[in-house]
């Protein structure tokens, strides 16, 4: 995903008429949305998604490693369990409307 947008970026940088595969899948009018990405790994290999959508966005996923316990326990423990993608989202749409 990362590969292919860096790609249409150059592209057009040379006078390309290109898009990403995710510009591609998002719609225009959809672009500006709010988006939360979930990663069961480091939230900074999803992080460059705001930036390409020209969008707001929280990046959650696992900045440490090492605990043990069960998958629940852990995405809990990690805040990439399913309360905190719901406070993320409230909380992310709630910021948006206070823009200009």
């Amino acid at each position: 995903l990362f590969h292919d947008y860096t790609a249409a970026q150059k592209a057009r940088m040379r006078g390309e008429d290109r898009e990403s595969w995710l510009e591609e899948l998002i719609a225009p009018q959809e672009r500006a949305a709010p988006i939360v990405t979930v990663h069961d790994a480091h939230p900074n290999a999803l992080s460059f998604v705001g930036g390409a959508l020209s969008a707001r966005m929280i990046n959650l996923g696992v900045t440490e490693f090492g605990q043990s316990g069960s998958q629940q326990d852990l995405y809990r423990a990690y805040e990439i369990d399913t309360a905190t993608m719901v406070r993320a989202v409230r909380w992310l749409v709630a910021a948006s409307k206070t823009l200009p």
